[in-house]
């Protein structure tokens, strides 16, 4: 509806009486996701809720929740153009996903990190991580996420140049 302040309001209440009682996954996952939806709003006030939220959970040793705060803060540093680190937080959070072997999580840390190395023109890199991230998808018969990831991989060579190729994807993904 539009009423943003509001919004934030309402999380930092349920911030609030998270740490009155001792809620810490909640509260920890609470301020990223404050930080997350505010992204486009005010980056800077993203990142320190974003922030907030993932030390947080790494002082309580949240795996579960830092698996989503790392891709998320990786996804704000992207934002920034700090792309070393939003690979560096996009990676910690693959590492949890695959540790707890979480098959929904996983192929979106690996397309996360694929974009990465797409915008550093590391072709192969990025590749491989989207054929590892589509395999998942196929054996878990998620057709919505195997169509992104046909999409990401007709972007991929749209931006080689190589549109025969990009124009397949693309069909795959539709």
């Amino acid at each position: 509806q539009g009423k943003y302040d509001l919004h934030t309001d309402y999380i930092l209440k349920a911030i609030s009486i998270y740490e009155l009682v001792n809620a810490k996954p909640k509260q920890a996952a609470a301020y990223a996701s404050l930080g997350y939806s505010i992204k486009r709003r005010n980056l800077p006030k993203a990142l320190s809720y974003m922030q907030k939220g993932e030390t947080l959970a790494e002082h309580q040793k949240l795996e579960f929740e830092l698996r989503a705060i790392y891709d998320n803060y990786g996804v704000l540093k992207e934002m920034q153009n700090d792309n070393d680190s939003a690979l560096f937080f996009y990676n910690k959070g693959l590492a949890l996903k695959e540790k707890g072997k979480d098959s929904l999580g996983i192929p979106y840390s690996l397309s996360h990190i694929a974009g990465i190395y797409a915008i550093k023109k590391k072709y192969a890199d990025a590749k491989s991580n989207y054929d590892r991230a589509l395999n998942i998808r196929k054996i878990r018969n998620d057709r919505i996420g195997m169509a992104e990831n046909y999409q990401n991989l007709g972007e991929l060579y749209f931006l080689q140049g190589k549109y025969k190729d990009a124009i397949s994807y693309y069909n795959q993904s539709l």
